[in-house]
């Protein structure tokens, strides 16, 4: 068993829980001995210890206390990560998008152009079934289309079967069976 060095655990002593150290000695006949042993500190200690090295570094670089590193380090993250600096104040999943638009060349000047575009965009994507001859499909046409246009899978839930082992006919049928009747009791 070994002791670590800084928690002062004590664990096997294999290279699952301590980093080999090489050292490497001269001797007074001239030659040169290699000697194979573990490192005092344990694996979790030593990430620790370089991690607050890494940190101390940083600090210096950035010119702030310890305590005040994760904040100065946040900002300073954002500041370099940032394509375009107009988008800064929106949430991270809409500042990724829309700078990939800007990228595009497309016209985001504004934050309304840009949900414009997005619609736009989904729309066109989810252009499975004909809504009509319109540009931007609404959430109550793309609900609407999901109760009209019944899916594979859907039918196949309903006979609790999955959608290879139904043949195409008994789909269908199903899936007329339940259209008329939806039908029948909206009426």
């Amino acid at each position: 068993m070994k002791t670590c060095n800084t928690c002062k655990k004590e664990f096997p002593k294999t290279t699952e829980y301590f980093f080999n150290k090489v050292i490497k000695q001269k001797l007074s006949n001239g030659k040169t001995a290699v000697y194979n042993c573990l490192r005092s500190d344990c694996k979790k200690c030593h990430g620790k210890k370089g991690m607050e090295i890494k940190i101390k570094k940083r600090c210096v670089q950035l010119k702030c206390n310890v305590s005040d590193y994760r904040e100065n380090w946040k900002k300073q993250y954002s500041e370099t990560r940032t394509h375009f600096k107009e988008f800064k104040n929106y949430p991270l999943d809409t500042r990724k998008r829309m700078n990939q638009y800007k990228i595009q060349g497309k016209d985001i000047s504004t934050y309304e152009n840009y949900r414009k575009l997005g619609r736009f965009k989904l729309s066109q994507i989810r252009r499975k079934y004909d809504y009509g001859n319109v540009n931007i499909v609404s959430k109550k046409q793309l609900s609407r289309s999901h109760i009209d246009n019944l899916t594979d899978a859907y039918i196949a839930l309903t006979l609790n079967k999955k959608v290879s082992e139904l043949p195409k006919e008994m789909i269908e049928t199903k899936r007329l069976i339940i259209k008329l009747k939806r039908e029948t009791n909206g009426k």
